[in-house]
C-alpha cells in the first residue's frame, strides 16, 4: 500500500521541488516522524503519518496556485 500512496502522490502533487509536491510531503513526514521507516512493524505507521500528512496539504496547500485552486473548489462546493 505505501508504494500505491507513494505513486498516487507523485501524479497529484508532482515530484517537482515545489512546497506541495511528494518531496515536501515526504520531508514533512521525515520531520515529523523524526526519519524514514526503521522496521516492517513500523512502516504502517509511518504510511499513516505521510498519509495524514498529505491530507494536511490538501486543506492547507503551500504554492500559490494550489491555494487559488483550493479556494475555486472549495467554493464550488458550498454553493
Amino acid at each position: 500500500m505505501g508504494k500505491c500512496a507513494i505513486y498516487d502522490c507523485i501524479i497529484e502533487h508532482g515530484n517537482n521541488d515545489d512546497g506541495d509536491s511528494l518531496g515536501a510531503i515526504f520531508n514533512r513526514t521525515w520531520d515529523k516522524e523524526k526519519g524514514g521507516v526503521k522496521s516492517a512493524a513500523t512502516e504502517q505507521y509511518w504510511i499513516r503519518s505521510f498519509l495524514n500528512m498529505r491530507l494536511d496539504d490538501f486543506d492547507n496547500p503551500r504554492e500559490p496556485i494550489n491555494i487559488e485552486h483550493h479556494t475555486y473548489w472549495h467554493d464550488m462546493s458550498v454553493q
